[in-house]
């Protein structure tokens, strides 16, 4: 195999290796929106036309993140779990994560989709209007393209959705602190999942939130009667929370320090 030792795919977030024909989708899905919601729904229908496996792909960390020297700036609505967990609420579809680093930006779109071929036979791939797949030349739609026609994989590129906007209007509002305006953009809240540490290394405003523990991530808002307070505080690489609880599985946040209304304690 000629992909790198850095990527690989993640086993604990993707499902078994999947046998026969499929076609798949790559993306970060992060925030999860209602256009994708319905691009999932598509998939599983051509899927179901075609006899091709539908499979949704998800890079982590984003490659955005990876390129951007500042970490403040590109923050995540979910964390990998609750993201798995949503997208299967979606639509019938396997989920395949890939693991990334900042080299395997580098890396040939060869070493990606030999990569990809380890764990799925992929007859058919959707790409975004302009999604590439690494920099430069490697990585370019003329590099995927040819890629794709020698190995016999339909290569479909979707249209340019203005739904997509809200995501980065979710992100730049979670940014400010502003939880409840980014779950009006998103229509589901953001979700985490109990780190086994007890301590959430979360790169979000510091300051108050209010939550609510739930059993499983939701693809609608969650506003418990009794919504806790949780603090996200400064250490030396961004911010951290303590985890409130061991029993809480899962923190629906509603409101964060530039919402009204904060619950105290």
């Amino acid at each position: 195999m000629r992909y790198t030792k850095a990527m690989r795919i993640q086993l604990s977030a993707s499902d078994q290796w999947v046998s026969g024909p499929a076609l798949a989708v790559i993306g970060t899905w992060d925030p999860l929106l209602t256009a994708h919601k319905q691009l999932f729904e598509k998939l599983v229908r051509r899927g179901t036309n075609t006899g091709l496996v539908p499979v949704v792909i998800i890079l982590f960390p984003s490659p955005a993140r990876l390129l951007n020297p500042d970490p403040d700036i590109c923050l995540e609505y979910t964390d990998l779990s609750a993201r798995v967990a949503l997208i299967r609420k979606c639509a019938e579809v396997k989920v395949v994560t890939v693991r990334m680093s900042t080299q395997d930006l580098n890396a040939s779109t060869l070493s990606f989709f030999d990569l990809l071929e380890s764990h799925i036979h992929l007859s058919e791939l959707w790409l975004g209007a302009n999604q590439s797949l690494g920099r430069c030349k490697q990585g370019s739609a003329a590099a995927i393209a040819a890629l794709t026609r020698k190995r016999k994989i339909l290569l479909r590129r979707l249209e340019v959705s203005k739904a997509s906007k809200a995501g980065a209007s979710a992100l730049r509002s979670l940014g400010e602190g502003k939880i409840r305006e980014a779950i009006q953009y998103v229509g589901s809240a953001p979700t985490w999942h109990r780190p086994r540490s007890g301590v959430l290394k979360l790169r979000w405003p510091i300051g108050n939130y209010s939550a609510v523990p739930v059993l499983q991530p939701s693809l609608t808002p969650v506003f418990g009667p009794d919504p806790i307070s949780v603090e996200i505080v400064r250490a030396s690489r961004g911010g951290i929370l303590k985890w409130p609880a061991r029993e809480v599985e899962w923190l629906s946040f509603s409101a964060g320090p530039a919402d009204p209304s904060q619950v105290t304690q």
